[in-house]
């Protein structure tokens, strides 16, 4: 979302809240496109295939074990939080959110 890359969702709320179902024994990667406050932007990237926390410049890599499977739950994400604590700078909007299973 959006389906055009050129064209950005432009959210500024701090707070990131999606119902998800993953199937059982079925992967699951969620991909956050962010913009901080000086402009760059930044990915944000969770999966149930990562196997540790990996952290750049522009991205970082999150590990979910603990992610239910075979039932809806509530994927919450303070991006606020999330982008101060990665990149040490202010968070200013989601640009775009990839789902893949």
């Amino acid at each position: 979302i959006p389906k055009e890359e050129k064209h950005s969702l432009y959210l500024t709320q701090p707070c990131l809240v999606m119902q998800v179902f993953v199937p059982v024994g079925s992967a699951w990667t969620l991909e956050l496109w962010v913009t901080d406050v000086r402009g760059s932007r930044k990915r944000i990237h969770f999966s149930t295939n990562f196997r540790e926390i990996t952290e750049t410049q522009l991205h970082v890599q999150v590990p979910l074990f603990s992610l239910k499977r075979g039932e809806w739950v509530n994927f919450c994400v303070d991006l606020e939080e999330f982008v101060r604590s990665s990149f040490k700078t202010s968070f200013r909007s989601l640009d775009s959110i990839v789902v893949c299973e």
